[in-house]
């Protein structure tokens, strides 16, 4: 079964960049994806319930991989599904 991902540009001229969303990119695949952009700094979306599982796993294998790597979490559930919770 083939995934499927959506691509979003965001334009901000020099400093605009690609958000790849989608299931099934991870670690290795997502380091193959990663090599594509000329970039050595990310940030990991996530829920706090997601972070424990993969969050956490995934900036560990990007540090490794001599990225820097962030998380930017929020709680789990419905009440944080909101725009409020990106600016909070």
């Amino acid at each position: 079964m083939e995934e499927s991902m959506e691509v979003v540009h965001v334009n901000l001229g020099e400093k605009g960049y690609i958000v790849e969303i989608g299931e099934g990119l991870l670690f290795d695949e997502e380091l193959n994806s990663l090599k594509r952009f000329d970039a050595d700094k990310y940030i990991i979306i996530t829920d706090d319930n997601v972070k424990k599982h993969l969050g956490y796993p995934l900036q560990k294998f990007l540090q490794r991989q001599g990225l820097e790597a962030h998380i930017f979490d929020f709680p789990a559930g419905e009440a944080s599904k909101n725009p409020e919770s990106a600016v909070n």
